[in-house]
């Protein structure tokens, strides 16, 4: 499988070029969400996800056979292949996402200029009221303990415009999300993110929330900064405590899915000097967390600025981060 090489400053995040492709996957039919919570897939409308509305249960089937078209079985001009579920449903347009356009930079005379009003979505594919917006979301753990769970402020956007502009992944929006395990909108959000440097703590209830939303579809991508190991450990342990946190391999699907990283999570900084981990719980063959040791993921996706590490080490953090979503979305 053909994977992007060279190492680039993450900061510049560049187009995905032809070639990067990911496994095909699908999320699990079995996994449902609780019912009252708003339907959510993604919101990819038109490649084959299935989401009941809002106030029943949620199903998800069929999202990786599109989710990651192939870049390199298309050239310019060139179309790929119709969806087999969605043969009659047009693609909705692509978010903006910053990128200059290759279309005429002036309106014709007499015309109005619409390049500051948003692409419209298709028709019949606007969400509704009660529905979750289209596109991905990253979304931050906000957790109890004295712990510093918001630290790496620019980590997550940085990190949805690489997904946005490496991937073929719709983003929703560049802005981070914020989410307790007791919040109504949890399972609005397949993928959640925590970090920080200090004591993470789960009450009895954030436990057993915490337990169904990863059984039902969810993922959670936990990074320690330095100084939330010994606290994460024994809190995930009360989650699943018949699941034990093990190593994850190197020929593991989270390695290799988007970038090849054969040697598993980059070493960032170096903490205790000790080798960097990719820890993880398996449930039924899938990967529902995954927790980087002796890396610091977040730091090495900040602002370049922030934490003034070389660019070859950023990209590779970012490598790291877009894989763990790429995974997450299509397992």
């Amino acid at each position: 499988m053909p994977h992007r090489s060279g190492a680039r400053s993450a900061a510049e995040i560049p187009s995905r070029p032809a070639g990067a492709t990911a496994s095909a996957g699908r999320w699990p039919r079995r996994a449902r969400w609780s019912p009252g919570s708003a339907a959510l897939v993604l919101g990819i409308v038109g490649s084959g996800i299935l989401a009941a509305g809002g106030g029943g249960t949620t199903w998800f089937r069929g999202v990786a056979d599109h989710l990651l078209p192939s870049a390199a079985a298309q050239t310019p001009g060139q179309e790929g292949p119709a969806s087999p579920k969605s043969p009659s449903r047009p693609a909705p347009p692509r978010q903006p996402t910053g990128r200059p356009s290759a279309g005429p930079t002036e309106a014709p005379p007499g015309a109005p200029d619409r390049r500051s009003q948003p692409l419209p979505p298709a028709a019949g594919l606007l969400p509704q009221k009660d529905q979750v917006p289209l596109g991905f979301r990253v979304a931050r753990l906000r957790y109890g303990g004295g712990g510093d769970w918001y630290s790496n402020p620019s980590s997550l956007p940085n990190l949805a415009r690489a997904v946005a502009d490496r991937t073929s992944i719709p983003v929703d929006t560049f802005d981070e999300q914020r989410v307790a395990l007791t919040d109504e909108r949890l399972f609005d959000y397949p993928f959640l993110y925590m970090n920080g440097h200090g004591t993470v703590r789960f009450s009895s209830d954030e436990v057993g929330r915490l337990r169904s939303y990863l059984l039902s579809g969810g993922f959670l991508f936990a990074d320690d900064n330095y100084g939330m190991d010994k606290s994460f450990r024994r809190e995930i342990a009360r989650v699943f405590p018949d699941h034990r946190l093990v190593e994850v391999p190197f020929d593991h699907p989270i390695y290799h899915c988007f970038y090849d990283l054969p040697s598993g999570p980059p070493k960032v900084h170096e903490h205790d000097g000790l080798r960097p981990q990719g820890m993880g719980i398996v449930h039924e063959g899938r990967l529902v967390v995954f927790y980087t040791y002796q890396s610091d993921v977040g730091d090495g996706i900040e602002d370049a600025h922030v934490h003034n590490d070389p660019p070859a080490i950023r990209e590779q953090a970012m490598k790291m981060a877009v894989n763990v979503v790429v995974y997450a979305m299509t397992s």
